[in-house]
């Protein structure tokens, strides 16, 4: 963790002493990646999720963690996949980009994000989320919100640290993780260090039972596998940066688009390689070449006799330039240029399943062309950020996004007045099935407000106001007894609504209250997303939601950390012509951990998720055909990390 912009000492990482000023001095990349602001400045709407609050939390993977966030909930999407949806929006599919250790972590064929029990979340050393677009940034996978998983480096610790996660519901484990970490500099070589992380481990989605529309049924336990295996490491010298990061999450299911199927395996695999150089060119400017390479196969199914078949992959190479100038004592400018390379092919010829021909060939390319640049005004009155970017893309045309925020801190408040562009950039299979596609494109209207109250107090408030338009929309259906997929540009969608925190901070814990309100009335004419009889709500997404997030310390090294998530109603299709609604839900979890235990460096904790064994599914939030996939059932967590320091 990072307070100030500077390295926080063991001491300091305790709670003792730790004022809410330090708390909010942390310096956050996502919004702006070059240029670090504290969450009050930054030209977005965001929270910061640091590793002790992960730590005391005793989140299972990042969707515990993602769950404490205001605006943010979780659908079901096909093939027991589990996705984000955002200001009640659906945007598993390119809407929402997931970073993890700088990695852009899209799949692309289709731009998903398949989440649970795969990262390494007791590794991580926060998580910025930004509620709102961030495509002048980032590009086409940033429209309606940035998930900025920054990993452990040398640049937090320096030392090795194992741990040890096991979770147990009633019918079966749930999880069974074990995770390796080192970071120091290298003796001998000023200024070379490297760090290292791995993960593996085993889980499941679910112990309950999985029931279709047609009533067939299927149990989930020891039937919805999700095991992952995470390696990524860092070699750092002077203004060189090298990164490789290797995914391999693998799955069962047995639910197929929606109706019981044949069991089948299916994985998400991704090699990411990174290479980067900061390069001073005197006090004021940094030039920065960088260097991505990232290979994925998705939704891989290698079982030829599946409807499920698929076995393909997709390579990206992406050549970027950066230009920041500090142009004078109040102005910062950046600037930069950015070339894209897609290259997708199959890996076994066979055409079944989901297997399709690129254009009646086994492989296809495309090129994307970006230039962008952002300047940061620090004036007397309040801070301007403005931003551009436009991007060219092979097969679908030019996208240009601007971005307009101003800022301002005036102790003991704070506010912001946000105007965002966006668009979410077709994927591979999107331009693959439907040739004509286009982007679709988002107009974005923010404000925040927030004051500290006292020492160890802070609220905040936001309204948001968003309007998707040609909104990519996804339909499956049968035609002579196989499945055929589709995407359309559709009309309009979108929200509005409120969100707000309370933070309480003090030397015997801690306290945060989230809430968060959208409507959708006047904004969606997109029926597959649309409640029956219901203009305010969208399918799968409650309009109320309220997460409470506490830590109690007793003594030196016991804590009591309660959370609770709160869901008002929500909407799903249960059968063919049938709208359920359910009812809102409470989900009560409490972790207790022990520091220090015995010898310095050994953290203990157990605690119980989901007390009130409540049914929570995940719902799907278009009408695809697929059923409420369940939850899990209460569940008995238990973790140990024992980490050694270097100095």
């Amino acid at each position: 963790m990072r307070a100030g912009g500077r390295r926080v000492t063991p001491e300091l990482e305790a709670w003792d002493g730790l004022s809410i000023e330090e708390l909010m001095g942390i310096r956050v990349d996502a919004p702006s990646p070059w240029l670090p602001l504290t969450a009050r400045e930054s030209p977005g709407v965001v929270t910061v999720i640091t590793r002790e609050e992960i730590a005391e939390s005793g989140a299972r993977d990042l969707i515990d963690v993602l769950q404490l966030v205001p605006g943010l909930s979780f659908g079901a999407d096909v093939q027991g996949v589990v996705g984000v949806g955002v200001r009640g929006v659906w945007c598993h599919e390119g809407k929402v980009l997931l970073r993890v250790d700088g990695q852009e972590f899209n799949e692309l064929d289709y731009s998903t994000t398949q989440l649970g029990n795969r990262f390494p979340v007791e590794l991580i050393e926060r998580v910025e989320i930004v509620r709102g677009p961030g495509s002048a940034v980032y590009g086409g996978f940033a429209e309606l919100a940035v998930v900025n998983v920054v990993l452990r480096s040398v640049d937090d610790v320096h030392g090795a640290a194992v741990h040890g996660y096991y979770g147990q519901t009633e019918a079966d484990f749930a999880r069974r993780n074990l995770g390796l970490f080192f970071a120091a500099p290298i003796e001998g070589v000023d200024g070379l260090s490297v760090s290292a992380l791995a993960l593996v481990g085993q889980g499941q989605r679910s112990d309950r039972t999985y029931t279709d529309f047609d009533g067939d049924f299927y149990a989930m336990a020891g039937h919805s596998a999700l095991d992952p295996r995470f390696f990524a490491t860092t070699i750092a010298y002077e203004g060189l940066r090298v990164r490789f990061l290797y995914d391999g999450y693998r799955t069962t299911t047995a639910d197929g688009f929606g109706n019981v199927i044949p069991e089948v395996e299916q994985s998400f695999t991704g090699f990411h390689a990174e290479a980067q150089y900061a390069w001073k060119l005197g006090d004021k400017v940094t030039l920065t070449p960088r260097f991505n390479f990232k290979r994925q196969s998705s939704w891989r199914v290698t079982d030829r006799t599946s409807p499920l078949f698929a076995s393909r992959h997709v390579d990206r190479y992406v050549e970027r330039l950066d230009l920041s100038w500090s142009a004078a004592r109040h102005l910062t400018l950046d600037a930069g240029v950015e070339v894209t390379e897609d290259h997708a092919a199959l890996d076994d010829p066979f055409l079944g399943g989901l297997q399709y021909l690129y254009d009646g060939k086994v492989s296809a390319n495309w090129w994307n062309g970006a230039v962008f640049g952002e300047a940061l005004y620090l004036g007397p009155i309040a801070h301007v950020h403005a931003g551009l970017r436009y991007e060219l893309h092979s097969a679908y045309g030019g996208s240009l996004v601007p971005r307009v925020v101003i800022t301002k801190v005036l102790e003991p408040f704070h506010a912001k007045l946000l105007y965002n562009g966006a668009f979410r950039a077709p994927a591979v299979q999107n331009i693959n099935l439907n040739p004509d596609i286009r982007p679709e494109r988002t107009t974005a209207f923010e404000a925040e407000a927030g004051a500290r109250i006292g020492r160890y107090m802070l609220a905040t408030v936001n309204a948001f106001d968003l309007t998707l338009t040609d909104p990519i929309v996804y339909a499956s259906e049968e035609i002579e007894g196989e499945l055929v997929e589709s995407y359309e540009n559709a009309g309009r969608t979108g929200s509005r609504g409120i969100e707000a925190t309370w933070r309480a901070w003090h030397p015997i814990g801690r306290v945060q209250v989230g809430y968060s309100f959208y409507t959708s009335g006047g904004k969606n004419d997109v029926e597959t997303y649309a409640v029956p009889g219901r203009k305010d709500l969208l399918l799968a997404f409650p309009a109320h939601k309220l997460t409470v997030d506490g830590s109690l310390r007793v003594g030196e090294s016991f804590s009591v950390n309660p959370t609770a998530v709160l869901l008002g109603e929500r909407y799903a299709w249960t059968g063919p012509a049938e709208v359920t609604r359910f009812p809102p839900v409470a989900m009560l979890n409490v972790f207790l951990q022990y520091r220090d235990l015995g010898i310095d460096g050994l953290d203990v904790g157990a605690g119980v998720y989901n007390i009130l064994d409540a049914d929570a599914p995940y719902l799907q939030p278009y009408e695809g055909g697929h059923a409420p996939l369940p939850a899990g059932s209460r569940e008995y967590v238990a973790r140990v990390i024992y980490t050694y320091r270097f100095d």
